[in-house]
């Protein structure tokens, strides 16, 4: 399964220039999460449905969203950083999670861009090996 958060919007300090670090901007950051859905135990076979129709089954957004949110309490200097911190966070705390796309865009960082931008995919046994 794959959950998708769009352009979610975080304001925070961002940049290498003395400009750019006097007060805070506003950065979008999309995700892709893929996870294991349980499909393998059957518990969303037709007739366990409504059964398993439970936050449990799946990713709790809010902790996604917490996450996405902190970024806001922090100083960058590059979106590359940034992109850094969430995947690996978003893996270190959901071990269900196999794979998350991470894309940071910061709105028009170039006069002539409406948006500028940098995406990493992050795998869960990347994260296990380098924690070893």
């Amino acid at each position: 399964m794959i959950i998708k958060i769009d352009n979610f919007s975080v304001n925070c300090v961002i940049g290498v220039y003395d400009f750019e670090k006097a007060k805070s901007r506003q950065i979008l950051i999309s995700l892709e999460i893929v996870f294991d859905f349980n499909i393998e135990n059957n518990i969303f076979h037709e007739d366990k449905i409504l059964e398993n129709d439970k936050l449990s089954n799946t990713i709790d957004y809010d902790g996604i969203v917490k996450i996405l949110q902190s970024v806001s309490n922090h100083k960058f200097n590059l979106i590359e950083s940034i992109c850094c911190y969430c995947g690996q966070l978003i893996l270190k705390q959901y071990s269900q999670i196999k794979i998350c796309k991470v894309c940071v865009k910061k709105p028009y960082a170039i006069i002539a861009a409406e948006v500028t931008g940098v995406e990493n995919t992050f795998y869960q046994n990347n994260i296990l090996k380098n924690n070893n």
